[in-house]
């Protein structure tokens, strides 16, 4: 469940094998906001205006036994009609993968 104001951005997601619903609530003044996704996960991300599209980046920390593993995803969100793309490029070990979701508004 996505909900926008003309401050912020709440994004509420649900995965699987996790019981909670995880709520992030992005603020347009470029602060960060730090989730801890899981034990030893911890994601620093930031959301923010790019002409008519919202560009949230975000760098997330795994962190084992052998040291810190670092990724990094930049997420532009683009709406057309009741279509929101979100084209999603992610970073890690020097490896850039990209993928677009589409979803459909419901009422």
């Amino acid at each position: 469940l996505v909900t926008q104001s003309a401050t912020e951005l709440k994004v509420e997601s649900r995965f699987p094998r996790v019981e909670a619903t995880q709520i992030v609530v992005f603020k347009f003044d470029g602060s960060e906001v730090t989730t801890s996704v899981s034990e030893g996960v911890v994601e620093k991300s930031k959301a923010s205006w790019e002409g008519d599209k919202v560009v949230i980046t975000a760098r997330r920390v795994v962190s084992t036994q052998f040291g810190d593993f670092v990724s990094e995803t930049k997420e532009t969100w683009t709406r057309n009609g009741n279509l929101l793309s979100i084209q999603k490029t992610l970073t890690a070990d020097g490896v850039n993968d990209s993928q677009t979701a589409v979803f459909e508004r419901q009422s």
